[in-house]
């Protein structure tokens, strides 16, 4: 992952994250652009796969989730992707690629849908309304977008219950051996340690 290229993926910007849409830029590369819900977009040179997969390690998970707990049975389509806190990425035809292997599949963060409607411009059959006055066009007919939308809403849910419940068997207690005090106590004036040589001792978790 190049620093340069993701200088948006930080705790600030990503909460902000809109969509990521596969674009062809001015010298022909596959790109993906990232939408904010201030209205800005950032080109990132790098296919919408690859900046997925690097936005959900960024957040210490995996962009494949076919067998995460949250998902019932098998889908035709790209399943959709969880990442803390509270983020559902769903996968939607948003281009009809030049060839086949460029992709033309974009994510779209579920919470950040206002809307949709019909249209019928071109390929296209359905339009997303999107937090910070975007607007992206789909290929889905109106049933199959609702469709593919209330499965990412029942992932979202089923993630979210997981989770809670998951916390509730959970201590949210983290044990450490020595007091501030006590620390300062084993450390003399010229600040070196004496932990080496006392006779008490215990496991950081």
């Amino acid at each position: 992952m190049k620093a340069t290229q993701y200088s948006w993926l930080r705790e600030s910007e990503l909460a902000r994250l809109v969509c990521l849409v596969p674009v062809y830029g001015p010298d022909g590369g596959n790109y993906t652009e990232v939408w904010f819900d201030n209205g800005d977009k950032v080109t990132v040179r790098y296919r919408v796969p690859t900046v997925a997969k690097n936005t959900a390690a960024f957040l210490g998970v995996s962009r494949h989730q076919s067998s995460a707990a949250w998902h019932r049975g098998k889908r035709r389509h790209g399943p959709p992707i969880v990442l803390p806190p509270g983020i559902t990425l769903v996968a939607l035809p948003v281009r009809r690629p030049l060839y086949r292997d460029h992709g033309g599949i974009g994510y779209v963060v579920l919470q950040k849908i206002d809307s949709w409607e019909r249209i019928e411009e071109g390929e296209f059959r359905t339009r997303l309304h999107l937090a910070g006055g975007h607007r992206l066009n789909c290929l889905l007919k109106i049933e199959t977008l609702e469709l593919r939308l209330l499965d990412a809403a029942k992932v979202s849910h089923r993630s979210r219950e997981l989770f809670e419940k998951l916390s509730k068997h959970q201590s949210t207690r983290i044990p450490i051996p020595f007091c501030l005090s006590e620390i300062k106590e084993l450390t003399d004036p010229g600040g070196v340690c004496k932990c080496a040589n006392s006779s008490r001792g215990g496991n950081v978790q």
